[in-house]
């Protein structure tokens, strides 16, 4: 917001994308009908479910690379099965944790998903105490 040069006439400008080389895009909002015109042009046309699946797959992409770091390739089937089959522990912060907390141990992890079960702040808790989350 503000200006980008002096030379610029008055008005509110919107930095839209700053190129690698230096150079900057530039746009002059009349009002606020500008802004959102502006920002819509630059977000997908995605809906909100659209995005948030997109999130889940990301974070169970990611969740499964580090699990297989803990317990070993083999053992991804297993821990998938138990932390899937948890209506609790559907947040990816959750699972993480009760990941986390198992050390790479299968009946840690058992113990992590039933915590998680009677409530999932705990296992939030736990991680964040200890580092891990």
């Amino acid at each position: 917001m503000g200006r980008p040069d002096p030379t610029y006439p008055e008005g509110v400008y919107l930095l839209l994308r700053e190129a690698p080389h230096g150079d900057f895009l530039w746009l002059r909002a009349e009002g606020v009908a500008d802004v959102v015109d502006a920002l819509r042009r630059r977000l997908p046309e995605r809906t909100a479910p659209e995005i948030q699946a997109e999130v889940d797959r990301r974070a169970l992409a990611d969740l499964e690379l580090e699990a297989k770091a803990l317990f070993g390739a083999g053992a991804w089937p297993r821990v998938q099965a138990l932390i899937e089959g948890e209506p609790l522990l559907r947040t990816p912060a959750v699972r993480r944790a009760v990941v986390r907390l198992s050390r790479g141990e299968v009946a840690r992890l058992e113990e992590m998903v039933r915590a998680a079960r009677v409530d999932p702040r705990d296992v939030l808790l736990w991680a964040q105490m200890e580092g891990l989350g």
